[in-house]
């Protein structure tokens, strides 16, 4: 019988040991992708220099002169190299390095198996996976950093068990060397055959539903604002606190009422004039004696960039504006003023969580929808809003009586308000939603008050906070933020922004309950908030009863930061209606005296 002289295969055991190496590098991967940027460098580059070796050694252990087994694992051997001997590499350089070899991997597999090496189902399927996956770093690397570390730790994975599989089932050799002509390469026993070629199977079709996936968050990406949202320079300059600088109509969601798109003139934090874009809802139909009372509804956190906007929206049913009950505010007979917040449609910065500039841009809303033609509103009104609306609507009654004496405010619903900043901060830091959230603040500030975040953040996250405020959390490209959150690791705070100045007065001077408010005020949360928590919603209550006006705290059993605007939509609407006819507020503080 012929036989076959090969050079020495490596122990079994030795082989087996490998394998099992090798998927557990790879099971860390896939349960554990994302514990720091560093650590995910680390464990990354040792699955690619694990999986090299095993490739050699399939490629050794090959009765084949193929030397696409060869290529690919020098290649991941490079690639290993590469991420781990790269200073400072970034998730976007982690995402090409990966991506740069996937593909040619992948490349790499097609030719053989077109060429008739190897096993040609298997081959086709996991290079067609690759080059997608590989492209996708590539094209989009925050979207599939996240599953580019899973995919590595499946293909990891598979290439470890299919070693394990074609070593236990091989025939022996009897340790000289020697192979029979029947002796198949261990990768290409039937169990090994079946596994690598479900793998690869699997690895496609994961590929093409990322792909899918990435395309559809790429396309939801707002669009930037217009030549609508910018002021004509010299009417900016010399307009009034509340002028209409540009107004249009836009689709209402509700067929009883008209909207109208509006850019209207502000007044920014050094004095001088801002144009802030908005929204004013109108019911249809006659305009009651005396006008019709406003309702200032302040929107919650929608993002930092100026195309997160809640105006820019098509479907207006699709905003906050919406969810906090404008539907009923309009049903009631109120005009409802919606603004933007300067920076959201109009250029940045945005100030977000800046007490005194969310206040002034809620107010100038009011006067603005006042000034908008044929909407018969008066001068009455009211204010209600969630979250970072909350501290916007807290700050816009605290701020009435001085920036706006010719407005008469009824009152003051705040849901959630953001009223303590240090315990938001010390709350969220852990979480990966916390710090988008987070990031959001940490830009904003950083721009508005024109202050470096170095003494703050680690060099890895800094970038990273940038690229996180880039995101809409209303829209679906929020996706490409929590890869990039997640990256920059729990500990990505160097300080504590509530001891190190200025940061530490920024978070003091925009905490709301510090002044009084000279009208009844409602305070909404829900005891399952995570987000802002509810002992700080009830300290704030606390702080407004000693101010001797009526305070009533509405905090809902079992309701999330999320629901808490929705949820408290109904109570709010009624208690401004109280408000509007005069009827006495209700009190939730202990009776003085």
């Amino acid at each position: 019988m012929e036989t076959r002289m090969r050079a020495p295969r490596p122990g079994r055991w030795l082989t087996v040991g490998l394998g099992l190496l090798t998927m557990a590098m790879g099971g860390v991967l896939i349960l554990r992708p994302f514990r720091s940027l560093s650590v995910l460098v680390l464990v990354v580059g040792l699955a690619l220099a694990v999986t090299g070796v095993v490739e050699a050694v399939r490629a050794a252990r090959s009765t084949t002169t193929s030397p696409a087994g060869w290529l690919v694992g020098v290649g991941a051997l490079v690639a290993a190299v590469v991420v781990m001997a790269w200073p400072d590499l970034t998730l976007w350089g982690l995402a090409v390095v990966v991506g740069l070899h996937l593909i040619g991997s992948g490349i790499v597999e097609v030719v053989a198996a077109v060429r008739g090496g190897g096993e040609r189902a298997a081959s086709l399927l996991s290079g067609a996976a690759g080059i997608v996956f590989g492209g996708l770093a590539l094209a989009w690397p925050a979207v599939t950093v996240l599953v580019l570390a899973i995919v590595v730790g499946a293909r990891t994975v598979l290439a470890g068990g299919t070693l394990v599989a074609g070593s236990l089932r091989s025939p022996s050799d009897g340790g000289t060397g020697v192979a029979p002509p029947s002796a198949a390469d261990p990768g290409r026993g039937r169990f090994g055959r079946s596994l690598r070629l479900v793998g690869s199977l699997l690895s496609l079709v994961l590929a093409m539903v990322l792909a899918a996936v990435s395309v559809v968050i790429h396309r939801a990406e707002p669009d930037a604002p217009g030549a609508f949202y910018v002021p004509e320079p010299a009417s900016l300059a010399r307009a009034a606190p509340g002028t209409i600088l540009r107004s249009e109509p836009m689709p209402s969601f509700d067929p009883s009422s008209s909207a109208f798109r509006v850019l209207y003139a502000s007044t920014g934090l050094d004095g001088e004039p801002v144009a802030v874009s908005g929204v004013v809802y109108v019911p249809n139909g006659p305009i009651p004696p005396g006008g019709r009372p406003i309702v200032a509804v302040n929107h919650g956190t929608t993002g930092v960039a100026s195309n997160c906007a809640p105006s820019l929206v098509a479907d207006q049913t699709k905003t906050p504006v919406f969810a906090f009950g404008a539907p009923s505010l309009l049903a009631a007979g109120f005009v409802v003023a919606a603004t933007d917040y300067r920076g959201l449609g109009t250029a940045g910065p945005h100030p977000y969580l800046i007490g005194e500039a969310a206040g002034r841009d809620a107010l100038d809303a009011v006067r603005a929808a006042h000034n908008l033609p044929d909407t018969g509103a008066g001068t009455d009104f009211a204010v209600w809003g969630h979250s970072q609306g909350g501290q916007a609507s807290m700050f816009t009654g605290q701020l009435a009586a001085d920036y706006a004496p010719e407005l008469h405010l009824v009152g003051v619903a705040a849901g959630a308000p953001v009223s303590d900043l240090e315990a938001v901060l010390k709350q969220n830091v852990a979480s990966v939603p916390g710090r988008v959230l987070i990031s959001y603040a940490l830009s904003a500030w950083s721009e508005t008050y024109g202050v470096s975040l170095d003494p703050l953040v680690t060099r890895v996250a800094a970038p990273l906070i940038e690229r996180v405020a880039r995101r809409c959390l209303t829209s679906l490209n929020v996706l490409e933020a929590f890869p990039e959150a997640i990256a920059m690791g729990a500990g990505f705070l160097t300080g504590k922004p509530w001891e190190v100045e200025p940061f530490a007065g920024f978070i003091t001077d925009n905490n709301p309950g510090q002044t009084p408010i000279d009208t009844p005020v409602l305070i909404t949360g829900g005891d399952a908030d995570t987000i802002v928590p509810p002992d700080a919603t009830r300290a704030l209550a606390t702080r407004q009863c000693g101010y001797g006006q009526p305070v009533e705290l509405y905090l809902m059993p079992g309701v999330s930061h999320p629901a808490g605007g929705p949820a408290a939509a109904a109570h709010v609407v009624a208690w401004i209606a109280d408000r509007f006819a005069g009827r006495p507020a209700p009190s939730s503080c202990p009776p003085t005296g």
